[in-house]
């Protein structure tokens, strides 16, 4: 007997249905939206929703749509290990390459995390920087914050290798966002 589609695609999933907890719950919607991610403004909507620790700029609207079609599964995962890791790696007290290096060490990537200045070509000057972005703070002030940190998306959902494609993102600032990790820009290099 042939099994139906429906039937086949239950079976397939049954361990994204056990939901005991609200990270399981997570786990099962991040599924869902890595398969069904619609256009830009609904991904970051719902990725919102499902990655508690993080808070998406909303640069990443009009960012995040030109790799998206190649790149949800890789950019849910990505996300998620940001989201759900990386807050735990944090050395104490904090430093900063310590901590990518160790977010790195129990996380799945094709290329470790790093920060844009680990290849010596920081901008110096005092002109804006193009990984900077305005965040409002607790009380309604602006503040430029560098998101300078950044997971590299080696490669698109069918093995395609790509250099150019990450996502920055700030480790946290107290005042911004509840202290939530800041995910500035999902897209193309800056």
């Amino acid at each position: 007997m042939e099994l139906s589609f429906s039937r086949k695609w239950i079976l397939l999933l049954k361990h994204l249905q056990i939901i005991e907890t609200l990270k399981n719950w997570y786990k099962f919607r991040r599924y869902f939206l890595s398969i069904y991610q619609g256009d830009a403004d609904f991904f970051i909507t719902e990725c919102t929703k499902y990655f508690p620790n993080i808070y998406f700029h909303e640069h990443n609207r009009d960012t995040v749509g030109c790799i998206l079609s190649k790149y949800p599964k890789r950019i849910i995962h990505y996300l998620s290990e940001l989201n759900d890791k990386f807050i735990e790696t944090q050395t104490s007290p904090y430093n900063r390459k310590d901590s990518l290096k160790r977010f790195y060490s129990i996380c799945v990537f094709n290329i470790e995390a790093s920060d844009e200045g680990s290849s010596g070509k920081k901008e110096k000057s005092k002109v804006k920087r193009r990984d900077s972005f305005d965040f409002t703070d607790k009380n309604g002030n602006i503040c430029n914050v560098s998101c300078d940190l950044h997971l590299k998306l080696l490669k698109s959902d069918v093995g395609k290798i790509s250099t150019d494609r990450r996502i920055y993102f700030h480790e946290s600032i107290e005042h911004i966002a509840s202290g939530k990790i800041l995910v500035e820009h999902i897209g193309v290099h800056l």
